[in-house]
Order: structure tokens, then C-alpha cells, then sequence
């Protein structure tokens, strides 16, 4: 491990300009983990909002007489599709804000603390 890096002041310094390999294997891990997580959701999104498109041009049943009725304006699922944009949303801003932590690291070319590891596990 000195070879690479040594603890100066009680910190983490790297001794030479090249990376250790076990820091770029964990660098793409990281970086796989969050294009995974990011894309997971965006299927998700999709998956939504074809559902709802379907679900808002699906009539249901009701009495002769009354203006139509689609599935999408039935009050638990106009919940389920409005909760769902709800959580997706805040997911997405979620990956975002940990990608633009993430990018500030790999930039400076540091190593990455144990909460953004955290974050992206």
C-alpha cells in the first residue's frame, strides 16, 4: 500500500501520480452503481407514464347518462399515478445530487467519503 499512498497528518495522501488499481475498480463501481440506479428509474418513469397513458384512454363502466369515466380518474389510482411522479421525481433529483458529488471527487481525483459511498450503495 505505501507504495501509493501514506497517511501524512493523520490523512489519506496518494505518494504517486498514478491511481492504485483497487481505486479505479472502485472508481467504475461506483460510478456502474449509479448509471444502474439512474436507469432503473427512468424505466420506471416510463413504465408510469405509459401505464397512465393507457389508464386515461380506458373507459370504465358508469351509469347511462353520465359523461364517461376512465380508469385514470379513479381516486386511487389518480393517487397511485400522482404519488408515483412524486417519488420517481425526488429519486431522480436524489441520483443527481450524488452524481454531482461524485463527479467533484473523481475531479479532484480523491478518495470518496464513507457517507457518498454510502449514498450510492
Amino acid at each position: 500500500l505505501s507504495r501509493f499512498a501514506d497517511i501524512q497528518d493523520n490523512k489519506y495522501v496518494q505518494t504517486t501520480e498514478e491511481r492504485m488499481r483497487l481505486e479505479v475498480i472502485g472508481q467504475r463501481l461506483l460510478t456502474g452503481r449509479l448509471a444502474i440506479a439512474e436507469a432503473g428509474l427512468i424505466f420506471a418513469q416510463k413504465l408510469y407514464a405509459e401505464t397512465k397513458n393507457f389508464a386515461d384512454k380506458r373507459k370504465v363502466w358508469s351509469p347511462k347518462g353520465t359523461p364517461d369515466t376512465y380508469l385514470s380518474s379513479l381516486p386511487h389510482l389518480k393517487y397511485l399515478f400522482a404519488e408515483a411522479d412524486i417519488r420517481i421525481q425526488r429519486l431522480l433529483n436524489f441520483c443527481k445530487h450524488v452524481e454531482t458529488r461524485l463527479d467533484k471527487v473523481l475531479s479532484s481525483r480523491d478518495i470518496p467519503s464513507a457517507d457518498l459511498v454510502e449514498a450510492i450503495a
